[in-house]
């Protein structure tokens, strides 16, 4: 049965109606990942979750090395891609990385950040830690 306009539910849904803009951005904003303002390297693995901890690395190296673990024997896919990071009014430069098993099926590794770098960073420190295993599959 619908309520009357006179209900004191109808203020609420015409403020909600009227504000929707706003609380839909405040969401988002309290949905964005926290990095921490000093790390230098990490690896986000969903990104869009907004309890999900980075991993962050001292060095690019161990970044690397999580990432050889990660993929196995799998093909890598990356894409330059920028993320809205909690607290920041402009997007962090990173890396969306994808594993790519048998068929045309990819596995989301996450976000990787390498100090603003993109691709063409994260593509050569993989090649130098593990020439023996070929990246392929990179978007340009």
């Amino acid at each position: 049965m619908p309520r009357p306009a006179s209900s004191p539910w109808a203020p609420s849904a015409q403020a909600i109606a009227h504000h929707g803009p706003f609380v839909a951005h405040a969401i988002a904003h309290f949905r964005r990942p926290r990095i921490p303002a000093d790390t230098r390297f990490a690896l986000i693995r969903k990104p869009l979750e907004p309890l999900e901890k980075p991993v962050a690395f001292e060095t690019l190296a161990q970044l690397v090395a999580a990432i050889h673990r990660e993929r196995g024997d799998a093909g890598l896919q990356m894409f330059d891609a920028e993320i809205h990071v909690f607290g920041e009014d402009e997007p962090r430069q990173g890396v969306s990385l994808f594993a790519t098993e048998e068929g045309d099926s990819a596995r989301y590794l996450g976000w990787v950040y390498l100090e603003g770098r993109g691709v063409h960073a994260l593509r050569r420190a993989l090649d130098v830690a593990r020439p023996d295993v070929p990246v392929i599959g990179m978007a340009a």
